[in-house]
């Protein structure tokens, strides 16, 4: 029988025997149901532990090689990532004019960013600045 249907049986069978707990009343039936709940549950977390460990060797012989292993060239994403660009567009940027300011509206500009700082100490500033 698979691993995954076996697990599926007995999480059924803990299901009907917790619900059969609420309703006895009796000490002795009551402890032999909680043992076999117990028994239930290490089953299911070894069936479980199977189930991942066969998962987890699937996707290493699928992919060739250990699976959530981000690292190099296996990190696909950073390639996606790339953006081709026409170098026609630079040309147009060329003819944009660069805004100039005066060297008083620089001092002001400046004076509102320290503004700004003010809680922070001298030394944070400087390295921010």
């Amino acid at each position: 029988m698979n691993l995954c249907k076996k697990d599926k049986k007995l999480k059924e069978q803990q299901q009907i025997l917790e619900v059969k707990k609420r309703h006895i009343s009796d000490v002795e039936q009551l402890a032999a149901l909680i043992d076999d709940i117990a028994a239930i549950k290490s089953e299911r977390s070894l069936y479980s532990s199977m189930i991942t460990d066969r998962i987890f060797k699937i996707d290493w012989m699928r992919k060739a090689r250990r699976s959530r292993s981000m690292r190099g060239a296996e990190n696909l994403a950073a390639y996606q990532r790339e953006i081709s660009i026409d170098s026609n567009c630079f040309l147009y940027m060329q003819s944009i004019e660069v805004e100039s300011r005066t060297d008083k509206e620089i001092q002001i500009l400046e004076d509102k960013v320290l503004d700004l700082l003010w809680f922070l100490t001298k030394k944070e500033r400087t390295v921010y600045i």
